[in-house]
C-alpha cells in the first residue's frame, strides 16, 4: 500500500482500494495469460467478439468496462495524472475479479459456451445413423411384402420423414456451429 501512496499525494481511498483491487485481476491474468495479462484478456475478448456477442448477451459492454478499467489503471500508474475513480469503478474491478474467481468472466462463459455446442453435434450424428439404420430395416420389412404398390408408397413416406429429419438435424447442427 505504501507503493500506491508513492505514486501521487492526489490519491485518495478508493484509488488505492481500485488499484489494489486491479492488482489482483493483474495477478490472476499473469497467471493465465503471460507478462500481457489483461491486455492479453481484453485481445482474446477482441478476437472472439463475433462469438462472444452470440453466446453472452452483455459481452461488449463487459469488454468496454474492462477496457475503461484497464485504461483508468495506466492513467493512475504511469501518467500520475490523478484520475477520478469512481464508486462504480471500484465495484466493476471488484465484480470482475469475482467473476474470474468463480469462472463466470465473459471468457470462461464462452468457452463453456463452445465445448456445450461440440458435445451436442456427436449426439446428432448418432441419432442420424439410427434413423439411417431404421429406414434400412424398414425397406427390408417392406420388401418382403406382397403389396409391392402398398409398400413402395410406404418406404417413400418413410425415407421422406427420415429426409427431413436428418435436414433438421443439419440444420441444428449448423446453427450451433457458428
Amino acid at each position: 500500500m505504501i507503493t500506491f501512496l508513492l505514486i501521487g499525494d492526489n490519491m485518495n481511498r478508493i484509488d488505492i482500494e481500485f488499484l489494489d483491487e486491479y492488482k489482483y485481476v493483474e495477478n490472476f491474468c499473469k497467471q493465465a495469460y503471460g507478462e500481457e495479462s489483461v491486455k492479453a484478456y481484453i485481445n482474446e475478448m477482441k478476437m472472439n467478439s463475433t462469438k462472444g456477442r452470440a453466446y453472452i448477451s452483455n459481452w461488449d459492454n463487459k469488454m468496454h468496462t474492462l477496457i475503461h478499467l484497464k485504461s483508468l489503471r495506466n492513467s493512475i500508474t504511469h501518467d500520475n495524472i490523478p484520475q477520478e475513480v469512481t464508486e462504480k469503478d471500484l465495484f466493476d474491478i471488484k465484480r470482475f475479479y469475482n467473476e474470474l474467481l468463480t469462472q463466470q468472466d465473459p471468457l470462461t462463459l464462452l468457452h463453456k459456451e463452445i465445448e456445450k455446442t461440440r458435445k451436442k453435434p456427436q449426439k446428432f450424428k448418432l441419432q442420424e445413423k439410427q434413423i439411417q439404420n431404421n429406414i434400412k430395416q424398414s425397406s427390408y420389412n417392406y420388401s418382403s411384402s406382397n403389396d409391392d404398390e402398398y409398400n413402395n408408397s410406404k418406404a417413400i413416406a418413410v425415407a421422406f420423414a427420415a429426409v427431413a429429419v436428418v435436414a433438421i438435424l443439419a440444420v441444428v447442427f449448423l446453427f450451433f456451429h457458428q
